[in-house]
């Protein structure tokens, strides 16, 4: 498993904790657990932000380089198999 794929991961797990701490918070009742659970929440987000920071160091997404001559033959392979 490459750092890359051990960042998405964490990242995905974040965003799941965040989601899940913050709607488990809105459901409760007593407001000291409430504003737990939310403040759990806000520290999961800026986690998710900095893993996101560091995916963004290592991965540089960039289109991939193709010919203007490759780029109609795909078009036009796909334009055939679904009849556009």
């Amino acid at each position: 498993m490459t750092s890359a794929d051990i960042l998405t991961v964490l990242k995905t797990s974040a965003e799941t904790m965040a989601n899940k701490n913050f709607y488990s918070g809105l459901r409760m009742k007593a407001e000291n657990v409430r504003n737990i659970h939310i403040h759990m929440a806000l520290q999961r987000m800026m986690i998710l932000n900095r893993y996101i920071t560091l995916l963004n160091k290592f991965m540089k997404e960039t289109a991939p380089a193709s010919s203007r001559e490759k780029q109609m033959q795909t078009y036009e392979t796909f334009k055939t198999l679904f009849d556009l």
